[in-house]
């Protein structure tokens, strides 16, 4: 049902890939054939109808945002190096310059101690002071330069559907309902990783139904990092325990690694959220509370 639905969508032949990545979450890419459905907003708002918070809640401190998202270790080292392969296997990875030659999507996406924005450089002289990063990390998808200072809400509009989850659905339903992946699954996955400004590689040739759907997976994190798609995924795989319990690392303004927290899943209940208690008192005995919530 999957695979089908992508497919009409695809073969409407309305839709296709922005070539740049980076600029696909600026206003500059707001009317551009990638975005399917979006939340929109006005240039120039005057108030939280007509702009958003987004800004204010996750640019850098530099910027006047508060720079409440800190992504993780685990994450950053998610992303590969240019040939496509992990950090663990490439050539091209080096632990003294380890943004170098990285998959692109992590420079648009993630700011690092040294990086750019709004013509200033991020830096971690604060971190870890409750108004700066925890991890050394900090959002870069979606914040808007031309917003320095944070002195308006934001106009930048907010992509809930766009393009590349179709071919990233089509691909997984795909290979699930296939003993191995065929060409069409390669090549919905590999149209995403050679947009023009990422360029990865294609996928390696001859994988099998397992290890095509890591790959799709780790596709879906890495493509729609800061989304709001990745906690969903997890439950959809029932990976979430497993992502949700690993010990949370980052690093300091030396590069070293840092411990920063663990966190605790209960898979016997976490999958399911409550049932607001109005709701089963409503329903007089029809509505049970999911397990654990009682």
């Amino acid at each position: 049902m999957a695979e089908a639905a992508a497919r009409k969508v695809m073969g409407m032949n309305v839709y296709g890939l922005y070539d740049n990545y980076g600029d696909l979450f600026q206003p500059v890419a707001e009317l551009c054939n990638e975005i399917i459905f979006d939340r929109e907003y006005l240039e120039n708002p005057k108030n939280s109808n007509e702009g958003s918070y987004i800004g204010q809640f996750f640019a850098p401190v530099m910027m006047g945002g508060w720079e409440a998202l800190s992504p993780t270790q685990d994450l950053i080292d998610s992303y590969p190096c240019k040939d496509g392969k992990s950090i663990k296997e490439s050539p091209f990875y080096n632990p003294e310059d380890p943004f170098a030659d990285r998959d692109p999507r992590l420079g648009f996406s993630v700011l690092w101690n040294g990086s750019q924005i709004a013509g200033k450089t991020f830096n971690l002289n604060n971190m870890g002071d409750g108004s700066h990063t925890r991890t050394g990390y900090s959002m870069k998808k979606y914040i808007n330069p031309d917003n320095d200072g944070i002195n308006n809400y934001d106009w930048t509009n907010f992509i809930y559907i766009r393009y590349a989850e179709v071919l990233l659905t089509f691909a997984e339903a795909r290979n699930e309902n296939l003993s191995a992946p065929d060409t069409e699954v390669y090549d919905a996955v590999n149209q995403i990783r050679q947009r023009p400004s990422v360029n990865l590689p294609p996928l390696p040739s001859g994988l099998s139904k397992d290890q095509m759907r890591e790959a799709i997976r780790l596709e879906r994190r890495l493509e729609f990092a800061f989304e709001g798609m990745h906690l969903f995924d997890t439950r959809s795989y029932k990976t979430t325990e497993k992502d949700v319990t690993k010990p949370v690392y980052g690093v300091n303004a030396k590069g070293e690694s840092i411990f920063i927290e663990t966190r605790k899943f209960n898979a016997n209940r976490d999958y399911l959220w409550a049932i607001p208690l109005e709701e089963v008192d409503l329903a007089q005995g029809a509505l049970k509370q999911n397990p654990g919530w009682d």
